[in-house]
């Protein structure tokens, strides 16, 4: 079971371990629209994050064909994730199903469901953990051991570091059995992720062009990028001192490659290490941990994306001006890095993350705007938009966070 957030070869545990098994492998990947609109604001069709989707699963399929002998992904689109997987289980005849386990709410509540329905039918269930660092539900806090604010960076990689390194990433598999009996596919184009506006006369606005422009959406080009950034002269040996410029030449630029799991953090964890760690730049080295701190955070905190951790800031008071917030969201306010950081968001999803800051200043302080609606926004032109780091940076710029 192919999820949104593991679209590689490269250090997945759960292909690895069906290759080993020797038996026939189907991968698939299904898809509900009813499931994704229960996420309301945080749904993913037809955002930016849904067009990376779309064209990284196409990459990736495009790659399993290449690699292993026209293997392919049988995409599926209905109602219930749980009702197509059992599906695809029997039209393959499988005995199992595995997959990478989910640590965001809604792939967690599907995950359950699935597992809930395959056990019925006498289908064994198995997840892997390999889209964080750390197993967050084993990270304990001890606040009378560790030092600074519970749910801060410090004490929780402390933590995360008294529960040893990460494992070693694993090669892709050397082969692949297919199936006699593939499972049928919807193909990609049906599961709606990046259809793109119709204007009145019947010609199609293609927002997604720029982002194409800017970006190579494949698990091959997420690998160079780190490679040119951990090596000699790269990214990494500029970056204690560069990182805070608007021009990201020192940054790594991989964020919808982790974000949509084409680049293993694991596989990143042990090449900073390898290029010097710590020893290069101790505050990169320290931003290893940051997307597992925020998924530890909405696990405790499970509303944390629309509701201050620090529920004192309920109350808060806020200007609802949709002017002044169209103004911010068009890059139009007056203030030049925070503008040009806008308008470069919407031509290419990205922006870096001392100009997102910036923004985020700008909308919540200067202008007194709900932070929610930046985050809102943030979710639907990134895209890296990611549910717990995109929640955890708002939450912060709206001083409700910790």
């Amino acid at each position: 079971w192919l999820r949104p957030y593991d679209l590689r070869l490269h250090d997945h545990a759960a292909i690895d371990y069906a290759a080993r098994r020797g038996a026939p492998v189907q991968i698939a990947f299904v898809w509900s629209p009813s499931e994704d609109s229960q996420s309301g604001p945080w749904a993913i069709a037809g955002t930016a994050a849904g067009f990376w989707l779309h064209k990284a699963l196409a990459s990736f399929d495009a790659e399993l064909q290449r690699r292993y002998g026209g293997a392919r992904v049988a995409f599926r689109i209905g109602n219930s994730t749980s009702a197509m997987l059992h599906s695809v289980a029997g039209e393959c005849g499988a005995d199992e199903v595995v997959t990478s386990r989910a640590y965001d709410l809604a792939g967690g509540a599907a995950e359950r469901d699935v597992a809930a329905k395959l056990t019925a039918a006498g289908v064994q269930f198995r997840t892997f953990q390999t889209f964080l660092l750390h197993d967050i539900e084993h990270v304990r806090v001890d606040m009378s051991v560790y030092r600074g604010h519970f749910g801060t960076l410090t004490p929780f990689h402390t933590a995360c570091r008294g529960m040893g390194e990460p494992p070693k990433p694993i090669q892709e598999p050397r082969s692949l059995l297919r199936p006699r009996a593939e499972a049928a596919s919807d193909g990609l184009d049906a599961l709606g992720l990046a259809r793109m506006p119709v204007r009145e006369d019947g010609s199609v606005v293609d927002w997604g062009a720029p982002i194409l422009a800017a970006w190579d959406i494949s698990e091959q080009a997420a690998l160079a990028i780190l490679r040119r950034f951990l090596a000699p002269g790269g990214g990494f040996f500029k970056y204690e001192k560069s990182r805070n410029l608007a021009d990201a030449t020192a940054v790594a630029r991989v964020s919808p490659y982790l974000r949509f799991g084409m680049l293993s953090p694991r596989t990143m964890y042990w090449g900073v290490k390898d290029a010097g760690g710590k020893q290069v730049s101790i505050t990169f080295w320290r931003r290893l941990i940051w997307r597992d701190l925020a998924y530890w955070q909405l696990r405790h905190f499970p509303k944390m994306q629309e509701v201050p951790i620090r529920r004192h800031y309920v109350g808060q008071k806020w200007n609802n001006s949709s002017e002044a917030l169209r103004l911010w969201q068009q890059g139009r306010t007056g203030y030049p890095l925070v503008d040009a950081g806008m308008r470069e968001l919407w031509a290419t999803g990205w922006m870096a993350q001392n100009v997102r800051m910036a923004a985020a200043v700008l909308l919540c302080e200067m202008l007194n705007i709900n932070w929610v609606e930046g985050e809102k926004w943030f979710h639907h032109t990134l895209v890296d938009a990611d549910p717990a780091i995109n929640a955890m940076m708002w939450q912060n710029a709206g001083k409700g966070g910790l």
